[in-house]
């Protein structure tokens, strides 16, 4: 599905732009560095930087071909001087009893909290979602001690729901329990 390139401030007074890049192979190798630096600054992401190395520029180039192309997903980067420096996803679910339903995932660069990348991203995305008149509830999943994404997300009226105990399992044997929540649109 693609999507209006949208350009935004940050708070620091520069600009940022949402956008769902080419299928090229050089975006492929921007994402790929980009989820390699997000999964190396911070533990919240189920993806560590050992798993990103498994990745190949092709699998990056095939999302992004396959956002570009589905009607199941959603999906926008946010780019600021060419590199990436965050990643929006939401998958629709497909099923008739659930079709009202997507999950959402959002990252943002550890030099970037705090600029408004998220929210920008985050209102992006309901915004989005809002033009679907089936789409009734947004879901997402976020690790207990993230307490910076949990205010974002209540900031945009997500709820806990439910509590999965030991979701996470930090490098040092850490357990976290995820909260999931949920947005009604």
């Amino acid at each position: 599905m693609t999507i209006e390139n949208t350009i935004f401030l940050l708070e620091d007074g520069s600009v940022g732009t949402l956008c769902l890049p080419d299928a090229t192979t050089e975006n492929g190798k921007a994402m790929l560095r980009y989820l390699y630096q997000v999964s190396s600054e911070t533990p919240y992401n189920g993806r560590s930087a050992e798993d990103v190395t498994l990745l190949t520029v092709e699998d990056q180039v095939a999302w992004f071909q396959k956002s570009l192309d589905s009607k199941d997903s959603i999906s926008f980067v946010c780019v600021q001087n060419g590199q990436v420096i965050g990643s929006c996803e939401v998958e629709l679910l497909p099923w008739k009893r659930c079709r009202h339903r997507a999950r959402l995932a959002l990252s943002v660069l550890k030099d970037y909290w705090g600029l408004g990348v998220g929210s920008a991203m985050l209102a992006h995305m309901l915004n989005i979602l809002r033009g679907f008149n089936y789409i009734r509830q947004v879901e997402l999943e976020v690790y207990e001690t993230n307490t910076r994404a949990r205010g974002l997300y209540e900031k945009y009226g997500f709820r806990l729901m439910s509590v999965q105990p030991d979701a996470l399992q930090l490098d040092d044997g850490t357990m976290l329990d995820a909260y999931h929540m949920m947005c009604r649109l």
